[in-house]
């Protein structure tokens, strides 16, 4: 298992957590790690998605569309970063593959 496979079950398991501690509406616990997860994967869309959900439940909208928008952002630019890796190590048609998948979700 290489470092970019123990960072996807890293950020994995903050998500099944922080999406277990929203359905058990542990708020405060729930904030302190969403938190934590954007200090540690700023880059990334997840945790702003789940920000955002926190933020609707706590009835705060306008501050959750921006979070929101956010992972919309990230999301996007995150896409591109992956492709490049994948268009370096494996080729065109590995990249082209990724963009369906990420399009059936």
């Amino acid at each position: 298992m290489d470092r970019q496979d123990r960072t996807d079950i890293e950020i994995q398991k903050y998500c099944d957590i922080i999406r277990n501690l929203l359905l058990q509406r542990a708020y405060d616990e729930c904030e302190r790690r969403i938190m934590r997860m954007m200090e540690r994967f700023p880059h990334l869309p997840e945790p702003h998605n789940l920000y955002g959900i926190l933020l609707e439940k706590r009835g705060e909208h306008l501050l959750a569309l921006k979070h929101f928008r956010a992972a919309l952002s990230a999301f996007r630019c995150s896409w591109w970063v992956r492709a490049n890796r994948i268009f370096k190590t494996e080729g065109l048609s590995a990249m082209v593959s990724a963009r369906s998948t990420a399009d059936d979700r």
